[in-house]
């Protein structure tokens, strides 16, 4: 029938291969090659999750930390206490010199979009930024970005934010591309031995399904977990 969808194909990165392919550096180390710190952070009901990332030339990257901080988003002074030091800590590089976190992304989802709004606001002088995920077809990485009202205490504040959005699909097949990589080099992503077992679930527990309806052929993902 018109629309019926057929399954053709499905991939996913298994997590054991990714652990075996991990190298022994540290984590908050940066190994040669890392130029640049970044990261992203996800906000949940009781906690952030932080993906420290160090890139190099041709976009090679490594992961350098996984951070899960326990504490209260809808409790305003808890994010200075408890987010900011782990944004502002710097990283010892192999060279033996520092580097610190050039710039950081927080995801505007869930429950805490306006906390995420209030708390970026004040901060984006600092390279601190809020992002927006965006599913539709064809975005790309960088899908533009906005200007946002934040309610500030009670005050609308017009045209308060930029908000920046993100394709995701793009994104993460991206990611998933990378992921399959087997030689270092542009585009390959390092990971460490010191990660935890669940980090390596998360990374992998987006499956890749090709379909096909009578009208277009595309690539369609499930919901992945993964904190970047």
């Amino acid at each position: 029938t018109l629309g019926e969808t057929y399954e053709v194909e499905s991939e996913k990165t298994e997590p054991h291969a990714l652990k075996q392919r991990a190298e022994p550096y540290d984590l908050r180390t940066a190994p040669r090659g890392v130029l640049i710190v970044t990261a992203a952070v996800d906000v949940q009901v009781d906690r952030w999750e932080i993906g420290v990332w160090g890139w190099g030339r041709g976009e090679e990257g490594w992961v350098l930390d996984h951070l899960v901080l326990h504490g209260n988003p809808a409790d305003e002074t808890e994010w200075d206490k408890v987010l900011l030091p782990a944004l502002q800590a710097t990283l010892r590089h192999a060279s033996g010199a520092t580097l610190k976190i050039e710039a950081s992304a927080i995801d505007t989802g869930g429950h805490f979009t306006h906390f995420v709004y209030e708390y970026v606001r004040t901060r984006e002088a600092r390279r601190i930024f809020a992002v927006k995920g965006e599913s539709r077809d064809g975005q790309p990485i960088v899908a533009g970005s906005g200007m946002v009202d934040v309610n500030a205490n009670g005050k609308v504040i017009k045209n308060g934010l930029r908000l920046w959005r993100v394709g995701t699909d793009t994104a993460k097949d991206l990611i998933f591309s990378r992921l399959r990589l087997t030689q270092p080099g542009p585009g390959y992503i390092h990971l460490s031995k010191e990660l935890p077992p669940e980090f390596f679930e998360q990374l992998t527990n987006e499956q890749r399904v090709e379909q096909t309806t009578r009208s277009e052929e595309r690539r369609v993902g499930k919901e992945c977990r993964s904190r970047w």
